[in-house]
Order: structure tokens, then sequence, then C-alpha cells
């Protein structure tokens, strides 16, 4: 019985007790300040992931870009690589000595006759090259576009042959370049829209 009187005066005692006004403050306090320290770590962890995402992203977008570059060069021939292509299919057209399509002395004729180009085809800016004389034409391709092989001949008596196309960004890049091949010096150059390749026999 004592102890169960003993009890239920510890129950009463601990029941009555009350926290005092500044006491609650200090716990309320407490409380809020580790809520703000948990905000603080959050903003804080907020922009080291942003900028842990913007390095991330600019390493894919680089790698991509990379990746995009090494295909361009894979799949865009050299320019050293044109140039010998060039100087083959040059080489190959004037060594096969075909007979002329088209019987002409001067480029104008010419350029009346062969109506399957699709270019004007004129006489080159190089005086030189311009004085020989026009024994005729025929149509053959340089790199895949239709071209006029003109046929011509020196004041030497030297038989040279003269292609004529269209120029494009790949061609345009053999401005002024000369290529030995096959006992040939291949001349190429650029005129306004149109692309030169000379071969002269060495």
């Amino acid at each position: 019985m004592k102890d169960d009187k003993l009890d239920k005066e510890v129950n009463r005692f601990y029941h009555d007790q009350k926290l005092s006004p500044e006491m609650m403050e200090r716990l309320v306090a407490s409380t809020n300040a580790k809520e703000d320290k948990l905000e603080a770590k959050k903003v804080e962890f907020s922009p080291w992931y942003a900028s842990k995402v913007n390095v991330a992203m600019v390493a894919s977008f680089t790698a991509i870009l990379f990746t995009a570059v090494q295909f361009m060069y894979i799949f865009k021939p050299a320019e050293s690589d044109l140039i010998l292509r060039v100087a083959q299919e040059v080489a190959l057209n004037h060594n096969k000595n075909l007979a002329t399509e088209f019987d002409a002395n001067n480029y104008l004729d010419l350029s009346t006759v062969m109506d399957k180009l699709d270019f004007d085809l004129k006489a080159p800016g190089n005086q030189l090259v311009a004085s020989f004389n026009v024994l005729g034409a025929r149509y053959c391709s340089i790199q895949g576009q239709i071209a006029g092989q003109i046929k011509l001949k020196d004041q030497a008596g030297k038989v040279l042959t003269l292609y004529i196309t269209k120029s494009n960004d790949a061609l345009s890049g053999l401005h002024n370049r000369t290529q030995e091949r096959e006992n040939l010096l291949i001349s190429s150059w650029r005129e306004d829209a149109l692309f030169f390749s000379l071969a002269t026999p060495m």
C-alpha cells in the first residue's frame, strides 16, 4: 500500500511540472536554429550539384563534337587526297587519247555544240593556255561532275588536254596546284565559277 501511495505521489509531482516561458522560448529557438542550418545546407548543396551537372553536360557536348569532327575527317577527303584523285583522273583521260567528239578550233564554237555541259564553256584566262590551238573536244567527268576535255596543241606541236568543269567547295581548294603523274605535269586552277586542269607531257 505504501508503495502504491508513493508511486501516485511521484506521478502527481511530475505531472504537475511545467516548463517556464523562458525555457519554452529557448527550446523553440533551438529547434528553429537547427531548421535554419538544414536549409542553409540545402542552399549550399544546390549550386554544387548544379555545377556538377553543368560540367557533365559540357563534357558530353565536347565528346559529341569531337566525334562529329572525327567523322567529318573520315568521310571528307583530305586536300592532298583530292589533288591525287583529280590528277589520276586527268592522267587517265589524257592517256586514253580518245578521238574528239566535237571538231572546232575555238572555245566559242565548242560552247555552242557541247549543250550537255551545265556551265558556260569559255577560254581560260591564262593567256599562254588560251593561245594554244584548239583541236576539238569531248565530254568527260572530273570527280563525278560533267566536264569538257579540250584537246590542244602548243607552238612546239605538243598535244595537251585541258579539262573544264564547274568549281565547287572541294575543287576550289586546288587553285594553283600542280601534280606530276605518269610523265605529265598536271596544273589545276580556278577562275570564277569554273575549275581548270591542264595535262602537259613532260
